[in-house]
C-alpha cells in the first residue's frame, strides 16, 4: 500500500514539472502566460516580449536562427 501512496506522488510531481516545461514554453514563444480553468483558477500575464526584436524583426524561438539572416 505505501508503495503505490509513493508511486502516485511521484506520478503527480511528474505532471506538475511536464505543466511547468508546457508553461515555461508558452512564454518563450509569445512572452505570454495564459492559464485559462485550470483547478478553478484563471490568469493572463504578458511580459511584453511579443516574439520581436527591439526594431521589429520577428525572431524565432528555439532554433538559434534569426528572420533578417
Amino acid at each position: 500500500m505505501i508503495e503505490l501512496l509513493y508511486d502516485d506522488v511521484e506520478r503527480h510531481g511528474e505532471a506538475i514539472r511536464s505543466r511547468l516545461e508546457l508553461a515555461a514554453g508558452d512564454v518563450l514563444a509569445d512572452g505570454k502566460f495564459e492559464l485559462v480553468q485550470e483547478n478553478g483558477l484563471t490568469l493572463e500575464v504578458d511580459w511584453g516580449a511579443g516574439g520581436e526584436y527591439a526594431d521589429g524583426r520577428a525572431a524565432v524561438v528555439g532554433s538559434g536562427v534569426r528572420s533578417d539572416r
